[in-house]
């Protein structure tokens, strides 16, 4: 989630609210480099450049999420689309 609208708080809430639990958080701040390796699948959409700038605008807190349904669950609205096997090998890895 970006810091720039200072909603960090009420977005992890929500989570919690849903019985989620965090277990890692870490404020990190998006290069050109790191744009192009997480939406690799983008570049070269007209688009792509306001993602770019956008996630490059102000940081980014990553949460690491712990509970029944974290990954498969009715989270999409929060978190917009994943596959559950993606989230589990990116989690895994770090």
């Amino acid at each position: 989630m970006r810091l720039q609208r200072g909603l960090s708080g009420e977005i992890i809430s929500r989570f919690e609210k849903k019985g989620l639990k965090l277990v890692a958080l870490k404020m990190y701040r998006f290069t050109k480099e790191k744009c192009a390796e997480h939406y690799s699948h983008l570049i070269g959409k007209s688009f792509y450049p306001i993602i770019e700038s956008s996630m490059m605008a102000a940081p980014v807190i990553l949460c690491c999420w712990e509970g029944i349904d974290a990954v498969e669950g009715d989270f999409k609205g929060e978190i917009g689309d994943a596959e559950a096997l993606d989230c589990r090998l990116v989690f895994h890895q770090h």
